[in-house]
């Protein structure tokens, strides 16, 4: 799904900047794609940062849980 979105974004700027250029287009044209490309990348970021987050959380438990069995296995 969000490859599709960032399809669309992409599309959208070189629709403007085609539309610009031979002087059908807006200023509008020009800037709301690529503030809406600039907010995507600002999700996707964020998205990752909070998986990496996730990803560290669920292996620091594992470790802990592993280590604990370890100790329990040795008495």
């Amino acid at each position: 799904m969000s490859t599709a979105v960032l399809v669309l974004l992409v599309i959208g700027i070189a629709a403007g900047i085609i539309s610009a250029s031979i002087g059908e287009g807006t200023i509008e044209a020009l800037i709301y794609p690529p503030g809406f490309l600039f907010m995507f990348a600002l999700g996707t970021l964020l998205e990752y940062k909070l998986s990496a987050l996730k990803v560290k959380k669920a292996i620091s438990k594992y470790r802990l849980l592993k280590h604990r069995y370890i100790e329990e296995e040795s008495l």
